[in-house]
Formats: C-alpha cells, structure tokens, sequence
C-alpha cells in the first residue's frame, strides 16, 4: 500500500490566486501565466461563459515562447504570487502582491530577467493589455512611464514616418488619455505588437541586453482606487512587497490551534484559512463569507453553512456571529430564504445553519430570539 500524500498531481490547469489582503474589495487574481486579472464579468454571456474585461499578461520578446511555467505563493501564509516563464535563453520572474498604503490599493508586480547560461541576450520585457473598446498606451508617442486606458473610437491615427525618424521624449506636461491603468519603473514603455499580433495593445520597454553577468528588473504599479503614483520608483516597489509580506505573517489566520502531524496537512489548513478571510467582505459593516472572488462571489446558503462552521473552526467566534446576522437579515417576511430563485432548499439550510451555529457557540439564548423566525419558516 502505498503512502498517503497530499500533493497537486491532480490540480486543474488553470488557476487564479488571490493577492489582496482579507476583506480587499478589489479582488486581484493572477492566472497561472502571472498574468493580472480584473473586472470579472459572468452575467449575459451564455450559460457557463464567463470573462476578465481587464487582463495584462506578461512576456519576454525572444524567438521562442517559453519552455516551462511554475508558480507557487511564497508560503501558505503569505500570498506574494511568483511565477517563473523559463524561455529557451532566458527566464522571467514575475512577483505580483496586493499593497495596501493608508487608503490607496495598488497592485504591484515585479520583473526580472535573467540568462546566466549565455554571454548575451538581447530581449525586452513586454505586456500585453486587453480591455473591450478600450487600448492602452502612453499619453503621446513617446515612450512613457505612465500608461492609460483610453477609447478605441478615438484613437488617433499615427503618423508612421513621424515615429521612424524621430527620437521622441516624454513631455513633463503631459495631457492624460484617459484614466490611468499603470505605472512604470524604473524603464519606460512603448507601445509594441501585441502577442500573437492580437487586437490587444502591446508595450514594452527598450531593448536591452541581459547575460552571466547582468540582470535587468522593473516594477508595474496597478492602481486599483486612485492615481497617485507620482513620487514611486523601484525601491517603493520592493519596499511595499516587503510591508505585505509583514503584514501577512502577523495575520492571526488561526485564532485557536489546529494541527496534524503533517505539515502539508498544516500547510493546506492555513493557505484555505487565507483564502476564506481574503473572499469575506464587509457589506452594511458586517462581514460576509463568500465563496470566491469571481463567479461565486455572493453569499451562499449552502456553501455559507460550511465556511461558518470552518469559521468557528478557526476561532473566528465574532465573524461567525455576524455572519449568521447577515443570514438572518436576508430572510423573507414569512421565514423562508431564496437568495437564489426556486432554490426551496436554502430555508432549510438555513435553519440547520442557525441550529449547528448555537451548537457550536452554545449561544442557545441568540437561537431563542431567531426562534419566531424558525418557526415562520417551517
């Protein structure tokens, strides 16, 4: 017989990672590529047909794509996403964390290129950004650190001679395009083909040249709710990766004690721990447990009943509580519950839900008062 394991052989080809901190509105994701997830979009396109209205993926320019992916989070704990594209010549890593800075969310991801198996190569970091009737660029032809999203009905058209025969410099006063989508540093970008010569907008930086003895390595700054990014550099960037990762370590994710004697097993209990405090959200000042940061990011009576449940589980005593108010609020004036339509299931778990919770709490007083609501709904 042989040795039980807990390990990935198993997993899914495609995954997301969350990046942001517990309660984070803005629910960033990294697809397995290192590619940055945005605008989840899942209502109208058909049955089961889901999109990202806002996706950047990122890439070397090199004669080949690459020859392996790997990602992993920098620990069960803490979610600073590294992915490693390992191209025939070179490798590019990418770290991507979501930053909190006072009242600012910026996502931040980190680049560098390296070839220690060669003298020379000669590659530039790129992007691809894609968004329906939108592109992204600088605000003039100049290479810029600042990139905007901007109106595809309006672009307008470029004069190819123009670009060919001048060297063109970011103006000081430059007039935005639109809102603003990303930030560079240290380098630069220019707008590039797309991957695959797609309709998507491509940039990049300059050429430049990586070997044994030379690395290259920038930073692309996401705002998610602002567009002060002025004073930023590479230093920030590392800086902030550092602040999160402090952040997460003195997270209390398990508020009691649970342990195996496997440390995979301890491992798999505090990466789901994460990704149930980095799902809640705060609606009308009362957290609410949901199931996911895309398709399923609602509450959910079924699934809802399990992560109260995992909640108390991880001492989460006072969220559990509120979670149940949360449930009890969405009741209809005769006691049932159909957060989902024709979903008659979900009044009875729901009343199993107010049942195991004082159970587990031994709060019998807190179901006394729900009682006039059981009985309603029964």
């Amino acid at each position: 017989m042989s040795e039980r394991t807990i390990d990935f052989r198993y997993a899914p080809t495609v995954s997301w990672t969350c990046i942001g901190r517990p309660d984070d509105p803005f629910k960033s994701l990294v697809r397995e590529d290192g590619a940055l997830l945005y605008d989840f979009y899942g209502r109208g396109l058909g049955l089961e047909v889901w999109r990202f209205d806002r996706v950047f993926a990122f890439g070397l320019q090199a004669l080949h794509p690459p020859v392996s992916i790997d990602q992993a989070t920098e620990s069960a704990r803490v979610p600073i996403v590294t992915t490693r594209l390992v191209y025939p010549d070179a490798t590019l890593t990418l770290r991507a964390i979501g930053h909190q800075h006072g009242e600012r969310r910026t996502d931040v991801l980190l680049w560098q290129v390296a070839a220690p198996d060669v003298d020379e190569f000669l590659t530039r970091f790129q992007l691809t950004a894609s968004a329906p009737g939108r592109y992204f660029a600088p605000a003039t032809l100049a290479p810029g650190h600042r990139i905007y999203m901007a109106d595809e009905a309006v672009r307008p058209a470029v004069d190819f001679w123009e670009t060919v025969n001048h060297y063109l410099v970011e103006p000081s006063d430059v007039v935005p395009i639109g809102p603003l989508a990303l930030v560079s540093v240290p380098q630069p970008l220019l707008t590039v083909h797309a991957d695959g010569f797609t309709s998507a907008s491509g940039l990049g930086t300059e050429l430049f040249a990586v070997g044994r003895d030379r690395i290259a390595q920038g930073a692309l700054l996401f705002p998610q709710n602002h567009d002060q990014l002025d004073d930023v550099d590479l230093d920030w960037a590392l800086a902030a990766v550092d602040e999160e990762r402090r952040f997460w370590q003195g997270v209390p994710l398990q508020q009691v004690v649970l342990e195996t004697p496997d440390p995979d097993v301890n491992d798999m209990i505090v990466a789901c721990a994460r990704n149930i405090l980095q799902a809640r959200e705060i609606e009308d000042g009362l957290p609410v447990f949901k199931v996911g940061p895309t398709i399923y990011r609602s509450l959910f009576v079924v699934d809802g009943h399990f992560f109260l449940e995992a909640a108390r589980y991880l001492g989460y005593a006072d969220d559990a509580g509120a979670g149940v108010d949360t449930l009890v609020r969405r009741a209809n004036p005769d006691g049932s519950f159909s957060l989902i339509p024709d979903h008659n299931k979900e009044t009875g778990i729901a009343l199993a839900t107010l049942v195991r919770q004082a159970e587990l709490s031994g709060d019998w007083e807190k179901l006394r008062t729900e009682w006039p609501l059981v009985q309603r709904a029964v």
